[in-house]
């Protein structure tokens, strides 16, 4: 009964954050205009059928996504509080994520240099999205612009710097 309340209070901090920041999504897409949402949707369209506050299994649920700095980046969550990003990024024929597709990445975003031991479960999330995301990835990355607005890992390293990363 527990597990069922903890659950509860995820999924009702979830509609909550979603209805506190559906203003402020609506203000930066009129300040940054019609191109920063055709990103934003395209980015969803990636992840279809999953939708914010979506249980992605092993306790974690898809918290966001969001396009940033060359990358649409996942936020997960679990409902103990744990969190994780993963940047969706091209890898130009060389995958380097914890997951990958035909043409995109899954890295894990956790501050390490790809030496950090990773929670098998997350990594199991994460392989799932990925094939989520490859059966979605040809139709949106044409269709909805998002080809040519993804980087590779190394591109947004370069640009960037990992600090900021």
């Amino acid at each position: 009964m527990a597990e069922k309340n903890s659950r509860r209070q995820v999924l009702k901090g979830l509609a909550i954050g979603a209805a506190a920041t559906a203003v402020p999504v609506r203000a930066a897409t009129a300040a940054t205009g019609p191109d920063h949402f055709s990103r934003a949707s395209g980015v969803w369209a990636l992840v279809s059928p999953y939708g914010k506050g979506a249980h992605l299994g092993f306790g974690w649920f898809l918290g966001g996504l969001s396009f940033d700095k060359g990358a649409a980046v996942l936020h997960l969550l679990t409902e103990t509080g744990q969190r994780a990003h993963a940047a969706l990024c091209y890898h130009r024929g060389q995958p380097r994520g914890m997951a990958s597709t035909d043409y995109l990445d899954l890295v894990l975003m956790d501050g390490g240099q790809g030496d950090k031991r990773t929670d098998e479960e997350l990594g199991r999330v994460l392989m799932r999205l990925a094939e989520v995301v490859r059966d979605n990835e040809g139709a949106v990355l044409n269709d909805r612009g998002l080809s040519g607005k993804l980087l590779t890992h190394a591109e947004r390293l370069d640009r960037y710097g990992p600090e900021v990363l």
